[in-house]
Formats: structure tokens, sequence, C-alpha cells
């Protein structure tokens, strides 16, 4: 028979896990199809800021050790020479009157007139210390320590911190080299600060690109879960179905099967949206593992995406010797 591989979106309304389907390469027409399982009730998301690595290692290794052995009491030295090190000052910026915040990563000081992060109140530190400005009766979001200093961005390095603390001063984050680009991305969401291509200079542009084209990604799915997705999962629910299987043609696709003898899809009900756009979206696996993430974060499980088969011509008739076969 004649089958056309198209963007097969496949999803359910009510179970969790997921799996992905990267494809060799990128689809022509015609070469793959989509599919994803949907469902409603994941777990919460884990925190966007990672923990630094020696402290995820240190505590790991912990849990083999036994109390008073020599491995033990090697993990409570590095534990403790990696928070009592000497402190390093970074001065960043001082207000004419002498107001200055010290906010400590990593061991590192650094010391800020606070008067320029609340001129970015849309930041976590701009709220943060615009409540600080502000406060009455002593109240504030992060206290400091007994040094007066403000324990800000626990898991962040401080030459990623310092990076972060340019925006502030004029703008533009430099991505340093002992920094990736992922980092400093996951960072700036942590502190919400803006990452574009306004607010950042990379050196590496393939990491910075892939960076910008999953924010993309994250955009543009998102409109198409509003505008094409969403109304089709709706149409299952109203038929009091907890699954929905979309299949993603392009627009000037035509589906013609035989009404007598339609393909074996596999699924009970199919939904099938026209969207050329939505079709060369999921051609690329990044694509897909955004739109995965964001389908996770909007609550839904069981989340199915994979280019495969789905016929869209009915069976070719071949006649031998006046016989139909």
């Amino acid at each position: 028979g004649s089958d056309r591989k198209s963007c097969l979106l496949s999803g359910s309304i009510g179970s969790s896990s997921s799996s992905n389907t990267s494809p060799s390469g990128s689809p022509s027409r015609g070469s793959g199809a989509e599919r994803v399982h949907v469902d409603q009730s994941t777990q919460p998301l884990q925190p966007a800021l990672k923990q630094a690595t020696i402290k995820k290692d240190l505590c790991r290794s912990q849990r083999s050790m036994s109390l008073g052995s020599a491995a033990h009491e090697s993990l409570l030295a590095a534990v403790a020479s990696s928070s009592q090190g000497p402190k390093h000052t970074v001065d960043m910026s001082h207000a004419e009157n002498g107001d200055k915040v010290v906010l400590l990563v990593e061991n590192t000081r650094f010391v800020v007139d606070p008067a320029v992060l609340v001129a970015k109140p849309d930041t976590m530190l701009g709220r943060m210390f615009t409540v600080r400005a502000q406060r009455q009766d002593g109240v504030e979001l992060v206290r400091p320590n007994d040094q007066n200093e403000y324990e800000v961005a626990d898991g962040l390095s401080a030459s990623c911190f310092r990076a972060i603390l340019e925006y502030y001063h004029i703008g533009k984050m430099r991505c340093p080299p002992s920094v990736s680009v992922s980092e400093l991305r996951e960072a700036c969401d942590y502190l919400l600060v803006p990452f574009n291509a306004r607010t950042v200079q990379c050196h590496n542009l393939r990491s910075f690109l892939h960076e910008l084209s999953n924010e993309g990604a994250r955009q543009q799915f998102t409109a198409f879960l509003e505008e094409t997705i969403l109304p089709q999962m709706i149409v299952s629910t109203e038929h009091g179905d907890r699954e929905c299987h979309i299949v993603v043609l392009l627009d000037d696709d035509v589906v013609d099967w035989d009404e007598l003898y339609p393909p074996q899809m596999g699924e009970d009900t199919t939904q099938v949206v026209y969207s050329t756009h939505l079709y060369r979206f999921f051609k690329y696996a990044e694509n897909r593992d955004v739109a995965k993430q964001v389908l996770k974060e909007r609550g839904l499980k069981k989340i199915r995406l994979g280019m495969e088969g789905y016929p869209t011509h009915k069976e070719k008739i071949k006649r031998r010797f006046n016989k139909a076969e």
C-alpha cells in the first residue's frame, strides 16, 4: 500500500511516563510522523538551579561511609575546606553615600551598590533588595549572615555570578570561557535575569544559538499548544476519553482511505490536524524535547512523541489476469 509518513502527535490525558524518539536527520516531506502521549498530573519539576558538583559527590559518598573511618574523616575535611577557605572580595560598585551590600557566592564576596540591583526590579536580586530598601520592622526576603553577607545563589560559580552582575551594571553579560552557556542560562532562569541576544555575549556561538533556539521553541510550542493541540484534547474529553492521539499532517495532505477497509492504526481514535508549521517544528529532536518539557510543566503525563508512519492513501489495487488482488 501507499504509506505516507507524517507528523503524528498522540497524547494521553491521564497517566505518566515519557519516551524520547530522535530522528536520524531532518525528514523531508512525507518521511516521518510525530506521536505524543500526554497526561495530566506530573510531579513538581526539579529546581532550576543545579547544586555544586562537589556537594553532590560528597553527599553521595557519605552514604556508604562508616563514622570514624579514614574515608569519613577525609570527607569532613573536604567539606570544611570547601566552605571555610579564605574569601576573595570583588568590588563591583559603591554608592556615593557609602551604601553597599555584600553578596557571597562560592566563597567570593561581591561588593555591590544596592541601587544598581534595585534598578532592575523584575529580577530576583532587584526584588529582594527593593523589599530591603522599603522594609518595615526588619522584614527581609533573605537575611544576612553574621558577617552581614547575603548568600544568594548557592550552587552557582563565582565566575558565573560575576557575569550576571555585569548585567546590572552595563546591561550585558559576557559569558567567561570557564562557564558553559547552559550554566549561564540556568543561572539567569533562577535569578530571573533575561537571557537573549541583547543581554548576552558568547564566544561559543553554537551553544549560544542552541540556547536561543530552545527558548524560541518553547514560545512557539506554547502557541501551538493553545491554538492547535489543546482544542483537540478538549474534543477528546467531551467523549469521556482519557487519552488523546493527534496526527499532524501538512496543509495540503489528503487522507484517502478505503471506507470498507481502513488501515489498522493501533489506536481506537486518532484526530488529525493540518499544519505544515507544526509538522516542520516537530522534525527536530530538540524541539520535541522542549515540547515534552512544556507539556510536563503544564501538568500532563504519559507523553510520547515520535516520527511514525501514518497512511494517507488507500491500498493500491493490482490486477492480474482480470482478477483484482
